[in-house]
This record gives structure tokens, sequence and C-alpha cells, in this order.
């Protein structure tokens, strides 16, 4: 399965992945790895995760407090769309997303 993961995720996890750095070295590697593995579980199951709503779903990250959000588009492939700390409000995060003008594809054009 493909998976594509969205910039605004990727600026996330590097932006959690730096925040988890100063816990100690190589802490923001370990997330890094995490979220891969998750990333692998997406690919072997996509649709194994409930709907949280609008067609986002969600996968828990191990040993990170994270959850990877994602759709399963038309052609079969996952879009992960964001990283949503679990201390953050997960409905306030989609609601929010919800409504800003719909999520752009990588690579297309806002209008």
């Amino acid at each position: 399965m493909t998976i594509v993961v969205h910039p605004l995720a990727q600026d996330e996890l590097r932006r959690y992945a730096s925040g988890y750095d100063t816990a100690g070295p190589g802490v923001g590697d370990e997330m890094v790895t995490d979220f891969e593995d998750v990333i692998a579980r997406i690919a072997a199951e996509p649709t194994h995760a409930a709907d949280a709503g609008q067609g986002v779903r969600g996968v828990l990250m191990l040993r990170f407090p994270c959850v990877v959000c994602y759709v399963v588009r038309d052609d079969g492939s996952a879009l992960i769309v964001g990283l949503n700390h679990r201390s953050d409000a997960a409905r306030a995060w989609l609601i929010g997303r919800s409504r800003r003008s719909r999520l752009v594809e990588p690579g297309e054009r806002s209008t």
C-alpha cells in the first residue's frame, strides 16, 4: 500500500521529535522510529482503525503519547494528515482542521 505523509504532518513530526530530543540524546530519533512502525501498521491494515469522523482514522504510537491521523483515499492509498499529542483534545484537532479550507493534497495548489 502507498503511504503519503502530508507536509504538515512531516512538520508536526519534526516539531514533536525536536521537543523529545530535549528529554535526552536520541529520544527524538526513537519517536521517529515509533512513527515509522505506525506507518507499517497502517500499510498492513489501513481500515483497522475506527473512523473518528470525516474519514479520519487514528493509530496510537506505542512508545510516545501521540496519535497518527490519516485518511484512506479512493485509490486505496493512505494520507497521513497529522500527529496529535494525546494530551490534546483529538476532537478539537479534527474540528479545527475541518473548519479551515479543505486539506490540500501534496502537490495540489490551494484555491
